[in-house]
């Protein structure tokens, strides 16, 4: 006897029962959510670092300086070589964010905010055009490779700026196809940009570059000189982006900081403000996001696009240039490649195929993420001690000997332990930290001096300062010279007080 065949059920089958009924239409949509959500998570599980920053102890300190007396710090209280120096600050605002975060959730909490503030910029970069869910995980896939030098610490001021750059472009893109409420946001865009992080200068450059190729374009295709209003709508605000960034706690002062800062030869001697070795593998990753920008600009055939390849242009200059723009580079054209592949004829959702490919790309993504994120304990129980290792290699233990021994008089330290003294407390004035690489007080740069010690070898500065005490990593070359100093007198005498893997300090013998 054959078994009766099952009749598919029908709409109105599932409405007699009470059941919603879904058409395909629904169905996709809710799978489109479904699979950006896993493309958004898998991207956080590698985005999310355990922090390292190694400014983080200063940044902390001005933080709370604000925050509890209601002022900026504007005179350097921290060092002894640049006492009472007036600092531009221009990442000012970053310092209480920092704070808030870290006295209330510790180092995962910098972490968590990190990871967070890029899959923010990460949104909104695609947010505001038509993706389907693969273009979205294409996409993802440049954004994993070409954010760790940026990502790599956790929270630092330019990840807070990343949403800013993906705002900017955004709008713009938005402004030019007749949306006005772009023209009235960038302004406050503006206002906070120049209040946390001083490459709002770099988003000038980037509006105004805009609005000139737009001024260029109308010119050259209305034959005259009348200009749509759209193009007097950016101009302006244009002009009230430049005054809203002037409404800060130094006025016009960020501006002369900011371009000392770019154009300051002592950045070379900074390894992300350096470019990139050419072997590293994102490298190649650059290249291949490049030339699919170049092939997409080219397949779309229009002069109209010409603002977005300029700036496309002097963003991948500035990649090339130095570490730290490779992540600017990516994020600043986000949009302009969503834009792209908004318009890609080819609908590869309408095909099985794509799903099921995405589904193991997802399921293979998730795996690796939570692989790397195996030994939670490292976030969840992340102490200073494993801060010093991974960020900028100090020694949480000679820490702890100096809080119950505070160094007496004026000592010598490496540059990148400044700021993880300062934050720790220590009852000393540091020699020279993160802050002032580019400080100068009548051509004297504590910065220049502690490269011509620690990493030349130059003796006789050293011999100059008549320093109290040392503080180096334990087996540097400066290290074994203080050890072995009873043979070179003209350095002084030195007793080793302190050891273990990481830190030396040494005392001067008198």
């Amino acid at each position: 006897m054959k078994s009766a065949r099952k009749k598919p059920l029908r709409r109105a089958d599932l409405a007699a029962a009470g059941l919603p009924a879904l058409d395909s239409l629904q169905i996709s949509r809710v799978l489109e959510r479904l699979f950006g959500f896993v493309t958004h998570v898998a991207l956080f599980l590698f985005l999310i670092y355990p922090y390292g920053d190694y400014d983080w102890g200063w940044h902390y300190r001005y933080g709370e300086y604000f925050l509890e007396h209601g002022e900026l710090l504007r005179k350097d209280i921290f060092s002894w070589t640049m006492e009472g120096y007036e600092w531009i600050n221009h990442s000012w605002l970053y310092d209480p964010l920092l704070y808030v975060v870290y006295h209330n959730f510790s180092f995962v909490g910098l972490s968590i905010a990190g990871a967070t503030i890029a899959i923010l910029a990460f949104t909104i970069g695609t947010c505001f055009f038509d993706l389907s869910y693969w273009q979205k995980a294409f996409l993802a896939f440049f954004y994993f490779f070409l954010m760790p030098e940026v990502m790599h610490q956790g929270l630092r001021t330019q990840v807070a700026a990343l949403p800013l750059f993906a705002s900017l472009t955004a709008f713009l893109i938005l402004a030019r196809k007749g949306k006005k409420w772009p023209c009235f946001a960038l302004p406050f865009l503006f206002l906070l940009w120049a209040n946390l992080h001083g490459s709002f200068l770099l988003g000038l450059v980037i509006f105004g570059f805009f609005w000139i190729s737009l001024l260029f374009l109308e010119l050259l295709q209305a034959g005259s000189l009348r200009v749509a209003p759209g193009v007097v709508s950016l101009l302006i605000s244009f002009a009230a982006s430049i005054a809203a960034t002037l409404v800060n706690p130094f006025g016009y002062h960020i501006y002369l900081e900011s371009m000392r800062h770019f154009n300051s030869p002592l950045l070379s001697l900074v390894r992300e403000w350096n470019p990139a070795p050419v072997e590293l593998f994102y490298v190649k990753i650059l290249a291949l996001y490049t030339l699919f920008l170049l092939v997409g600009f080219i397949r779309r055939k229009s002069i109209a696009d010409l603002p977005y390849i300029g700036i496309s242009l002097l963003l991948f200059y500035l990649a090339l240039t130095a570490l730290r723009h490779i992540g600017f580079y990516m994020i600043a054209t986000l949009p302009f490649a969503a834009m792209i592949l908004s318009h890609f004829a080819l609908r590869l959702e309408r095909f099985k195929a794509t799903a099921v490919v995405f589904c193991l790309a997802a399921a293979t993504a998730l795996c690796g993420g939570y692989l790397r994120l195996a030994p939670i304990d490292l976030f969840l129980k992340y102490s200073f001690e494993d801060y010093c290792i991974l960020g900028p290699r100090c020694s949480e233990t000679l820490v702890g000997y100096l809080r119950e021994n505070p160094p007496a008089g004026r000592g010598f330290n490496e540059y990148d332990w400044g700021g993880f003294l300062i934050g720790r407390g220590i009852q000393a004035k540091v020699f020279v930290d993160g802050r002032m690489h580019l400080w100068q007080r009548n051509g004297y740069s504590p910065f220049l001096d502690q490269t011509r010690i620690f990493d030349e070898l130059d003796l006789q500065r050293f011999a100059q300062y008549q320093f109290d005490w040392v503080m180096v990593r334990t087996g540097s070359d400066l290290a074994k010279i203080l050890e072995a100093s009873r043979t070179n007198l003209a350095i002084g005498s030195w007793d080793k007080v302190y050891s273990d893997r990481r830190g030396s300090y040494f005392v001067r013998r008198r």
